[in-house]
């Protein structure tokens, strides 16, 4: 999370890891098929920046379901948006 100065004050601002486990969480929990989508653009859109190590990281100590579902998309986002 980054802390950014504004005019009017300071403003928190997650990091792009964050909001892709953000994103995966509502797709994983309540069956959101846009997070999904967005998601998976995420992962393309930044694929050479991410933390993927840190990602898996956090879902493994998170949750299984979690760090199964950033397994399967992953490969996903390589396999159908990279072609």
């Amino acid at each position: 999370m980054a802390r950014i100065q504004t005019p009017e004050g300071y403003c928190y601002v997650i990091g792009i890891d964050d909001l892709i486990l953000d994103r995966l969480r509502a797709s994983e929990y309540w069956t959101d098929a846009l997070s999904l989508e967005w998601a998976r653009y995420l992962i393309y859109s930044q694929f050479d920046t991410i933390d993927l190590t840190y990602m898996r990281k956090v879902t493994a100590e998170e949750d299984p379901k979690l760090a199964a579902r950033l397994e399967q998309e992953y490969p996903w986002v390589t396999d159908h948006m990279f072609n």
